[in-house]
C-alpha cells in the first residue's frame, strides 16, 4: 500500500480512574506511537468526573506504518470484519475508520472495540482500498 495513507489521527479518552502511563505505554508498544506527541485537553464527564481527551496525528509514512501495524496485529475474525464491510468504515470515500479496544491494548493485545475505544482515522489517497 505504499503511498496509500496520507495521514492518520488517533484519539482516545483517559478517565480519572485509569492509569495514563499504562495507556500511553500500550499505545507505544502496540501501535508504535510516541507518547510525547500526544496532546491532551481537559474535559468533564456527565457526572463531573475529569476526563483527558487525547490525540496524536501522524503523516505519510508514519500513518502508513500505523495502518500496517494495526492490520498485522488484528486477529483473523477482526480482519474479516474489516474486509466484509469496508464501505461502512469509509467517510467521503477517503477517510477509513477503525476503533480498537483500549483495555485489550493495555493488556498487550490489539482487537476491534467499540466501548471506550481508541479511534483511528486514516486519510487515504484517491482510489486506495484500506484492507
Amino acid at each position: 500500500m505504499k503511498g496509500g495513507v496520507r495521514s492518520a489521527e488517533v484519539t482516545f479518552h483517559i478517565h480519572a480512574t485509569e492509569d495514563d502511563g499504562k495507556i500511553l505505554r500500550a499505545l507505544a508498544q502496540e501501535l508504535g506511537l510516541d507518547p510525547l506527541k500526544v496532546t491532551r485537553t481537559a474535559a468533564e464527564g456527565h457526572f463531573g468526573n475529569p476526563i483527558a481527551v487525547c490525540g496524536v496525528s501522524v503523516d505519510g509514512e508514519e500513518g502508513e506504518t500505523l495502518l500496517r501495524t494495526v492490520l498485522a496485529k488484528l486477529g483473523p475474525g477482526d480482519l474479516e470484519e474489516l474486509r466484509s464491510a469496508p464501505a461502512g468504515r469509509l467517510e467521503e470515500g477517503k477517510f477509513f475508520h477503525v476503533r480498537l479496544d483500549k483495555q485489550a491494548m493495555v493488556m498487550g493485545g490489539v482487537k476491534l472495540g467499540y466501548a471506550d475505544p481508541v479511534k483511528l482515522r486514516f486519510r487515504l489517497a484517491a482510489g486506495v482500498s484500506p484492507v
